[in-house]
């Protein structure tokens, strides 16, 4: 099961995977920790984990507080190191705002496979937006998070950062396009689309 929150300044979508037995894992919490906590909380799920699918500030500035809260790991491209050290720092000149959130530390590195108890996924290096953006892939749900690499209706993330790669991006969304039509996306902002509805937007190789 999905839940999706949106937080943040910049409208980041959170998600919360859970399985029925109420294990969970917290996907790219932007922002509004006390949000996400409280829903947590509300449907008595257990978090194994959070976890971002690149190190841009709007998508782990709630990092630190949950990792403190429900003393779990962080999971993230070591790529994305970088970004990631900095967040406060980048938030502050992105929001205009002074930020108290800590820098989180990541735990593990974010690679090929990701299996903590009971909850598995595919984990696709899909590089360009940031050198570590990758893609989680839920097989048996035919789901796919695919953070700032792809949004629906043709979209696609940034790629004029000094550390984007357009070229990198387009091989990334190729990548992507080869899943099955049925594959459903939930992007980092937005709203959810599919592969099959992504293809009428890009040509695929």
């Amino acid at each position: 099961m999905i839940e999706k929150l949106v937080v943040g300044s910049l409208s980041t979508n959170c998600y919360i995977y859970y399985l029925a037995n109420k294990n969970s894992v917290i996907i790219d919490p932007g922002d509004d920790a006390e949000y996400i906590i409280d829903t947590i909380l509300k449907l008595k799920l257990n978090p194994l984990a959070v976890i971002a699918t690149h190190g841009h500030f709007d998508h782990i500035l709630a990092v630190d507080q949950l990792k403190r809260t429900f003393n779990i790991p962080f999971y993230c491209s070591k790529n994305d190191k970088f970004l990631v050290n900095s967040m406060t720092k980048r938030a502050g000149h992105w929001l205009s705002r002074k930020i108290y959130e800590l820098n989180p530390t990541i735990d593990n590195d974010l690679v090929n496979e990701f299996k903590v108890k009971d909850i598995s996924f595919s984990v696709f290096s899909t590089p360009g937006h940031t050198p570590g953006s990758v893609c989680l892939y839920f097989k048996e749900e035919n789901v796919l998070f695919s953070g700032d690499t792809i949004f629906s209706d043709g979209y696609i993330g940034r790629y004029d950062f000094s550390y984007s790669n357009k070229l990198d991006l387009e091989k990334s969304i190729q990548l992507i396009l080869q899943l099955s039509n049925e594959t459903k996306i939930y992007s980092g902002h937005g709203e959810k689309t599919s592969v099959k509805k992504e293809c009428k937007y890009h040509k695929k190789d």
